[in-house]
């Protein structure tokens, strides 16, 4: 009985904002400079949990939203690495596909 009571004193409460700055820092660790893709959702929770000071040590050089109605960039940018957060809706998933039938980006790390 009392190791049942040191188990539950020592449990700390589940944080579902820790955990997403834990998974969202855990994929900025790709080296390099890199653009951050993400959907009109993932941008809302990235905002959340890292500040933007926070984004650019991790070498994030842009955040680009991957299903804007807005034109991103057609620039090609093969300096960068580019991370997708997004959410696997069907609007995200052919916004995704499209960017990745023109890269404009060195690598993709989905």
């Amino acid at each position: 009985f009392a190791m049942m009571q040191d188990y539950k004193a020592s449990r700390r409460p589940f944080s579902v904002i820790a955990a997403f700055r834990q998974y969202v820092e855990k994929i900025l660790a790709i080296p390099g400079m890199k653009a951050l893709l993400v959907d009109k959702d993932t941008m809302k929770m990235v905002s959340l949990v890292v500040s933007q000071t926070e984004i650019i040590s991790k070498q994030v050089f842009i955040v680009e939203p991957v299903d804007s109605k807005a034109k991103p960039s057609k620039a090609p940018m093969n300096h960068l690495k580019a991370v997708c957060l997004v959410r696997p809706t069907p609007k995200t998933l052919s916004s995704l596909e499209s960017a990745l039938k023109k890269p404009k980006f060195k690598e993709y790390h989905i």
